[in-house]
């Protein structure tokens, strides 16, 4: 709240500072208040929205971002890097090895586009896994409608996954059909939407 511009005695900096600690302090007691509560999928949760929900404890789960990262972007290097965890859980550890391979995180790739996101104020952000992407397709009606809600967007079309394919290749989803496509050359320019885990 302080403004420069307009002198302040220190009883009112005190107050005022007392204020925004307090204001810190009830942010992080609803965090850890939220992470209590069983989620549902569609719930705007943790920077996001609820796209899966983890059948072992209903408290834990991903969200995806509310829109798209920029426009299109390239996947990234054309060579084999091993990002090729497909299964739900492997989105993270994809996009921490693309990253490594492409260098410091930047917004000029898939993946490191998705890292640099930072979404209702967290920095852990990466680019789903395929099996991540299609939940989030397969989920997408309910997406659409929280995200529009909180001020966000409707999926676009073909998305990228932070699953490699060969050197050559990497998978993606079209969200107008559902089709998985696992010959979308790196160079291609494909929408990209950041997850997390909560």
């Amino acid at each position: 709240w302080a403004n420069p511009t307009i002198p302040q005695d220190a009883a009112t900096k005190a107050y005022v500072d007392l204020l925004e600690a307090k204001l810190v302090a009830l942010e992080a007691n609803l965090t850890a208040l939220e992470a209590k509560i069983p989620a549902k999928v569609g719930d705007f949760r943790a920077g996001g929205v609820v796209f899966w929900v983890d059948p072992n404890d209903n408290r834990k789960g991903l969200v995806c971002a509310i829109q798209d990262q920029i426009t299109i972007m390239e996947w990234g290097l054309k060579e084999t890097i091993g990002a090729t965890g497909t299964a739900i859980g492997t989105g993270a550890n994809n996009t921490n090895i693309i990253i490594a391979a492409q260098g410091a995180t930047s917004i000029n790739y898939a993946a490191g586009l998705a890292r640099s996101y930072n979404g209702g104020g967290f920095n852990n952000w990466f680019l789903p896994s395929i099996d991540e992407l299609n939940q989030m397709y397969v989920n997408r009606v309910s997406i659409n409608g929280t995200a529009t809600v909180n001020g966000g967007a409707i999926f676009s079309s073909r998305y990228y996954s932070s699953t490699e394919r060969d050197s050559e290749n990497a998978w993606a989803q079209d969200f107008g059909n559902g089709i998985q496509q696992e010959y979308n050359r790196k160079y291609l320019k494909l929408y990209v939407r950041a997850i997390r885990a909560f």
